[in-house]
């Protein structure tokens, strides 16, 4: 982004505040303008105006307090914009964004301004509001009396004056938050900051101002449903009946002296007698009226009341959507989404950050720089002070992406490591599991792999009461073979010789370690063999478990170095002397590929007891 400004006469500073979001050709600029009124600090003479309020701006206010869906807008925006942290910044030649000082005196002000964090977000709200709704407002610094001062609180009072509390008389300047006026004196300072109109400098203009005839329109149909509603409210109207209906007798009401009630009492006491007691009978058996024939169709009922027009809620939600699109901000704040997956998305969706917020922190800020900022540098000697600006920090709002899915694809294929993996899926280095936890998980996680791990248990030499969680061995599976001889026994050709334990490993770790580490690379190789080809042609394999694909998907030789790149850089990281034992594993692999061999634990086994 980047702001240029300059002086016009009277006191008038405009500034030309520009974002482009990342990744994004589109541009948005938003001009703004301010003019210094008065201060202790300001050598110069600002002529004094006073402050107007345009019809358009009265009606702007009276459509925020009326439209529901206007008001949720603009105090959404408002309340995000209130988030963000005003910074010290240095303005550097050929750079859009200032760089950010963090100590010293300029740090120090800007800190300090309106009481501190929780003022300055106060500040932002209210400032956000007037730019959005008049386009007008002006800012206030005054000193506190001393019955004005809370214990502990500060001395100085910063807040956002609306045109209506803001006037201008002979004594000078006055405020009206609405308790009566106050008077600014000589040690307070006041400056305007609005939105220019492209008609008339010197007037404000707003989205809201050119959106009043949809917020008239949204107002006046609201208003017509409501006269609807309130026209049923009235009465249900008037039951006209012939005077020769007539009740049979024993249905009538009792009158207090014991005689039958007249039919026009009947009647009444009918209607009224279920809504106060539900279980009555008179709430499901009907009343029955007697009439010669030719007076029964003169009964009429009289409406006094207009039906609901079912066009009024569908026309009323057209004006809605577009005034969505009239207000400068994204029309899905007014109207909602109906996936809050997508609404959390655009609540932390760095375009808008860019295209809408920033323009409206960036015209605040600068009205600070001029009015306030740069004043109290000069006051404090503060060496370039027009190098310096009042800034902004946006990243309370930026939430980062979730990145926790492509953690874990990346540190399946060995790309990041386990802090790495920790830190994006939102868990703290003090999660780790301890030595003995990552064993027993390792373990536990290679039982439920292996098919057979009593088998390969046995080929160690691993006597099967030592594993108390295993039943008896189970009975010998049939050796390994290429899929076209079911008659051939023994492992793929050129198999490794025999192979050791290592270091401090004993002879069940080892086969784990094995077996966890061949899974890996089948694994591995299986997710680099579906290629996008494969997904689109055969997409029964997107099912299939990547450490088989290898069986259905065939493996070039000048493949195999491509398919195994990285997968046996743990086992050499983590256990000691591993060399030889990853050489073996690594040919053992490869013929399991070459062949399109599903593994299986005893071919394994036999590998690591004998080499056969």
């Amino acid at each position: 982004m980047a702001i240029s400004a300059r002086r016009r006469r009277n006191g008038i500073y405009t500034v030309q505040h520009t974002t482009t979001a990342p990744g994004s050709k589109e541009t948005r600029s938003l001009t703004a303008a301010v003019q210094v009124l008065t201060g202790r600090r300001i050598t110069r003479t600002a002529a004094a105006t006073t402050s107007v309020q345009a019809g358009w701006q009265v009606e702007a206010w009276e459509m925020y307090d009326q439209v529901g869906e206007m008001r949720f807008a603009v105090n959404l925006v408002a309340n995000a914009i209130s988030r963000c942290r005003l910074v010290a910044g240095r303005m550097t030649p050929g750079i859009d964004d200032p760089e950010p000082i963090d100590d010293g005196v300029p740090a120090d002000l800007v800190a300090d301004f309106a009481g501190g964090r929780g003022g300055q977000g106060a500040f932002l709200t209210r400032a956000v509001q007037h730019l959005t709704v008049p386009g007008d407002s002006y800012f206030v610094g005054r000193r506190l009396e001393a019955d004005e001062i809370d214990p502990g609180g500060p001395a100085e009072e910063w807040r956002p004056y609306s045109t209506e509390e803001t006037t201008h008389g002979p004594n000078g300047w006055q405020v009206n938050p609405g308790d009566g006026a106050i008077d600014l004196g000589a040690d307070d300072m006041i400056f305007r900051c609005w939105l220019p109109s492209p008609r008339r400098w010197t007037q404000a203009e707003s989205s809201v101002g050119s959106a009043l005839p949809v917020l008239r329109e949204v107002h006046g149909l609201t208003q017509r449903i409501m006269a609807e509603i309130d026209s049923r409210l009235a009465g249900n109207g008037l039951l006209v009946l012939p005077q020769e209906f007539e009740m049979l007798r024993g249905q009538g009401a009792q009158t207090e002296a014991g005689a039958e009630a007249s039919f026009v009492e009947t009647l009444l006491d009918y209607m009224i007698t279920p809504i106060k007691d539900r279980g009555t009978a008179s709430a499901v058996v009907p009343l029955i009226v007697t009439a010669p024939g030719d007076y029964i169709a003169q009964a009429q009922h009289i409406k006094f009341f207009n039906e609901l027009d079912g066009r009024s809620h569908e026309i009323r939600e057209g004006a809605i959507t577009r005034l969505a699109r009239s207000m400068d901000m994204p029309p899905e704040v007014m109207l909602g989404l109906s996936d809050s997956n997508h609404w959390s998305a655009w609540a932390i969706d760095r375009d808008v950050i860019q295209l809408h917020l920033a323009p409206l922190l960036g015209v605040i800020c600068w009205a600070l720089t001029i009015g306030w900022y740069r004043p109290a540098l000069a006051a404090a000697s503060v060496p370039n002070a027009d190098q310096l600006v009042v800034w902004y920090d946006t990243s309370t709002l930026e939430i980062p992406p979730d990145r926790s899915e492509a953690a874990k694809d990346l540190y399946d294929r060995y790309a990041i490591g386990p802090v790495t993996l920790r830190r994006e899926t939102g868990f703290q280095e003090s999660d780790a599991p301890t030595s003995a936890e990552l064993k027993e998980m390792i373990l536990l996680k290679l039982v439920d792999r292996i098919s057979d791990p009593r088998a390969l248990l046995e080929a160690l030499g691993v006597s099967v009461a030592d594993v108390p969680e295993l039943a008896p061995p189970a009975a010998p599976t049939p050796a390994i073979g290429t899929g076209d001889d079911q008659g051939d026994e023994g492992p793929p050709d050129n198999a490794p010789d025999s192979v050791q334990a290592s270091g401090t490993l004993t002879p069940v770790e080892l086969a784990y370690v094995a077996e966890l580490a061949v899974q890996r690379a089948l694994e591995l190789a299986g997710k680099r063999l579906l290629t996008r080809h494969y997904r689109a042609t055969r997409p029964d394999l997107n099912h299939t478990p990547a450490t088989t694909l290898h069986v259905h998907i065939p493996a070039a030789e000048h493949e195999l170095d491509r398919l195994l790149a990285g997968a046996w850089d743990p086992v050499l990281a983590v256990v000691p002397n591993a060399r030889a034992l990853v050489d073996r594993l690594d040919e053992y692999v490869r013929d399991l590929l070459r062949t399109s061999t599903a593994h299986e634990a005893q071919y394994l086994a036999r590998l690591l007891s004998t080499g056969e």
